[in-house]
């Protein structure tokens, strides 16, 4: 079986860079290699505390509309039905699974309401997960895998289960949704893909 949990990071990924498809360390690759003096000084400053909180700071007041982000998702699809051929090809069973986002879990706990670091980004992110869901269903539906839409794997659990947008608080959060996925499939479900 191929099994991903996957989707937040691409979209957050984007929400950080200029351009879609582009890796988070192009810059520094770039100037390494053609300003070789400078990439020690570089490298410093993307492991400085001040610079990295100045970034984040500065995140808050740069977020775009929403629409300036979605040319990441056909990215995020392409990667995905890879890994279905791939898994035809194996032949092996594909098991798709959206990664959870606390922004959809309700109610939140305490603790998850205090975290108040990315909440800035959390209305760009849930329209961008609609979007993402609504293509995997289609995409699912196409390559005849299995997709399990694990955005609301929390709900109605009222304990922290993360400890920040998509970070797990302990293991208990991988058992609760592991459960979630298996209640959303079954045999003939697995084997008729």
């Amino acid at each position: 079986m191929i099994l991903s949990l996957d989707g937040a990071n691409d979209l957050i990924h984007r929400l950080l860079m200029e351009q879609a498809g582009t890796f988070y360390l192009d810059s520094a690759y770039a100037l390494a290699l053609q300003r070789p003096f400078l990439a020690p000084i570089a490298h410093l400053l993307r492991h400085s505390q001040a610079v990295q909180g100045a970034r984040r700071l500065l995140a808050r007041y740069q977020l775009k509309p929403v629409e300036a982000y979605t040319d990441a998702i056909p990215i995020y699809f392409s990667a995905q039905h890879s890994l279905n051929v791939l898994a035809r090809g194996l032949p092996a069973a594909r098991l798709l699974i959206l990664q959870p986002f606390a922004a959809f879990k309700q109610p939140r706990s305490a603790q998850e309401k205090a975290f108040t670091h990315y909440q800035y980004r959390e209305p760009v992110m849930k329209v961008l997960y609609e979007e993402v869901h609504e293509g995997l269903t289609a995409l699912a539906r196409e390559d005849r895998v299995v997709y399990v839409d694990g955005r609301f794997a929390f709900d109605g659990r009222p304990e922290t289960i993360f400890s920040d947008d998509v970070h797990f608080v302990s293991p208990e959060g991988y058992r609760i949704l592991a459960e979630y996925v298996v209640s959303h499939l079954n045999e003939q479900t697995l084997s008729s893909r």
